[in-house]
């Protein structure tokens, strides 16, 4: 099928560091094989210059567990979680609709 691609599922932890500075880690929920179809974005100002970042739309097969996750690795690039939708009422599939997170985010 279309699900060819090798995606990792990432939570998102926050917990106070030193000096009680936020860290913030994700750890892996699953890896997974899904479909990928990229969207290119309308330009968003970042600090002073202007991002052309990529949109993407990732497909699973469908995991309560799933639904827990904040941001996407893909082929060592992060994506982060814009929404998630089940597609179709048997709760076969998981569409993730996201985007390519910005340098130093």
């Amino acid at each position: 099928g279309d699900m060819n691609k090798r995606i990792t599922l990432e939570s998102e932890n926050r917990t106070l560091g030193a000096g009680g500075r936020p860290v913030v880690s994700y750890p892996n929920i699953a890896t997974v094989w899904a479909a990928v179809t990229m969207r290119h974005h309308s330009p968003v100002m970042v600090g002073d210059k202007l991002d052309y970042p990529n949109e993407a739309i990732f497909t699973t097969y469908y995991d309560v567990s799933y639904k827990a996750a904040r941001r996407i690795n893909w082929d060592g690039t992060f994506y982060s979680i814009l929404s998630v939708t089940d597609c179709n009422a048997r709760s076969e599939k998981l569409e993730f609709r996201c985007q390519e997170r910005a340098e130093g985010i």
